[in-house]
């Protein structure tokens, strides 16, 4: 059984590094067969799904803390170019993508919530 997880494990690694399945399946150590086996296995695919989500949500918090210091240069700029086009360009460019990001997140949030209704109904 142990060994099992391990190789689970070492799939659910490559699969989140986008690896086809027959790749994941080699740096798993298994057949290409049980990698497909181990997809059609609702267990499996739930934990890859939640594996994806854990990923998508750690980037979009590094990349809305990363907004945060990229809204701090933009001050600084807004402060210290004398272009009033690369102050506006700077201050567009980084709350434009902060507010993508947060709807990003946030529809995330309300499709999880979603689904789990369906799932608790059937």
């Amino acid at each position: 059984m142990a060994r099992t997880k391990k190789s689970d494990d070492r799939l659910l690694a490559a699969l989140l590094q986008g690896r086809s399945i027959s790749d994941a399946a080699s740096l798993a150590d298994m057949s290409r067969r049980t990698a497909s086996r181990r997809m059609a296995d609702e267990d499996f695919r739930r934990r890859l799904k939640d594996a994806r989500a854990q990923v998508v949500h750690e980037v979009g918090r590094k990349l809305t803390a990363a907004a945060t210091v990229a809204a701090d240069e933009t001050l600084k700029l807004m402060k210290e170019s004398e272009s009033e086009a690369i102050r506006l360009g700077a201050a567009r460019l980084i709350f434009e993508n902060e507010l993508r990001i947060r709807e990003s997140v946030d529809m995330g949030e309300r499709l999880d919530k979603l689904e789990k209704a369906i799932e608790r109904t059937h």
